[in-house]
């Protein structure tokens, strides 16, 4: 074999790896270290994706095409070399290109090379980052309190004379607000992996969801059920190209707050990690308790069970109004007082539909009769009494 003499050997740091340079490159037992060509700054200087998502080395043999066989060495694996012409092509897998160095990256050959043999990378195809897309969908309990309240125009009548009507106007009036609880954020997150020009496996070491108010820590559940081939039985986890990962989540947040959802996907490997974000949007409840009350007055001329929603509302208050008339003696009055002094009580009440929550208005209205005697004989009194009257 013929042995080729280096004429000299100039080491320098070029982007953080070390290359020698020189007249004619390294040789050692029929090996040959990348010189660094083809990567600067951690990117490939030239990217072709006709190919998979390889990348393409080049051990050109310098002008004689004697040499047996080439294996290229990266980072401790191995890929088998094509001979066209002068030249080996190999297809390695994809690295990250930042971990590759001269001395981690080399070929071996069998055979002889020309005077300036060289290794370099011709180009490559980057795999693509993980693609993730993301829901988020909110709920929350609406919650009603009421409130009764009812009132008249008139409290005292005084002395109700003879032949006379008097009138009170009634005013029930119900009232609602609300409290909003159980605030809850969930969705899913799909982590997919396309596969145009075999992108690689991506080995997933985690997820995160995160919301930009809250801060609790979220838990997520993730399944791959769909996969019989790479089932899912937690990080880290191989994503084959082509196939996808969904993850679900739920957690209670203290009001709605929040307004975007992050996801992000923590990756050890070559395949790029990836992050998505959506716009929390908080719509009207999912569920109301004690949106309609049943009232009901104790005077038949008032509400006897009549239901109100929420929704019949004006302004926050739905009003029943009423009249009742009250007689020392007509016969046509709601409420008639024969003597003495009266308390005449009238009571509206209601009750939630659902947890039964009650309250009731009491208005009094007073008045006074005057009782009528009666001046009569003594026989009179006599015989009422069943005493006859003797002469």
């Amino acid at each position: 074999m013929k042995t080729l003499k280096t004429a000299w050997i100039l080491t320098i740091a070029v982007l953080g790896l070390t290359v020698g340079l020189g007249s004619t490159p390294a040789l050692a037992n029929g090996q040959l270290n990348w010189d660094g060509n083809g990567i600067t700054n951690g990117e490939l200087d030239k990217i072709i994706c006709g190919d998979p998502r390889t990348i393409h080395w080049v051990f050109t043999l310098g002008g004689n095409n004697t040499v047996g066989s080439a294996t290229l060495y990266v980072n401790g694996d191995a890929y088998t070399g094509t001979q066209q012409d002068e030249n080996f092509s190999f297809y390695s897998g994809w690295y990250n290109l930042s971990t590759l160095s001269t001395t981690t990256v080399y070929v071996v050959y069998t055979g002889e090379t020309g005077k300036k043999p060289n290794l370099n990378v011709s180009h490559g195809c980057p795999p693509l980052p993980l693609e993730i897309t993301k829901t988020a969908e909110t709920s929350y309990t609406r919650n009603w309190t009421w409130t009764i309240e009812k009132t008249a125009d008139k409290n005292d009548l005084g002395i109700l004379e003879k032949n006379q009507i008097y009138e009170v106007n009634y005013v029930v009036k119900l009232n609602a607000t609300s409290a909003d609880s159980n605030h809850i954020v969930q969705g899913t997150i799909t982590i997919t992996i396309t596969n145009p020009y075999n992108n690689p496996p991506a080995r997933i070491e985690g997820v995160t969801n995160e919301l930009d108010y809250s801060t609790s820590v979220i838990d997520i559940i993730c399944d791959n059920d769909n996969n019989e081939a790479t089932p899912f039985g937690g990080f880290p986890y191989d994503l084959a190209g082509g196939s996808s990962l969904t993850c679900s989540y739920k957690t209670e947040v203290s009001g709605k707050n929040d307004s975007l959802d992050t996801a992000t996907v923590i990756i050890d490997g070559v395949v790029p990690g990836n992050s998505a974000t959506t716009t929390i949007t908080w719509n009207g409840p999912s569920e109301e308790l004690d949106e309609c009350v049943t009232v009901t007055d104790t005077n038949s001329k008032g509400p006897q069970e009549i239901e109100i929603c929420v929704s019949d509302l004006e302004e926050g208050f739905y009003e029943f109004s009423y009249a009742l008339s009250f007689s020392k003696n007509l016969e046509e009055a709601d409420v008639k007082w024969k003597c003495g002094q009266i308390e005449y009580q009238n009571t509206a009440s209601f009750i939630s539909n659902d947890n039964g929550q009650a309250g009731n208005s009491v208005w009094t209205v007073l008045g006074k009769v005057n009782c009528e005697q009666c001046w009569c004989s003594p026989g009179f009194w006599a015989r009422r009494m069943g005493f006859g009257i003797r002469y």
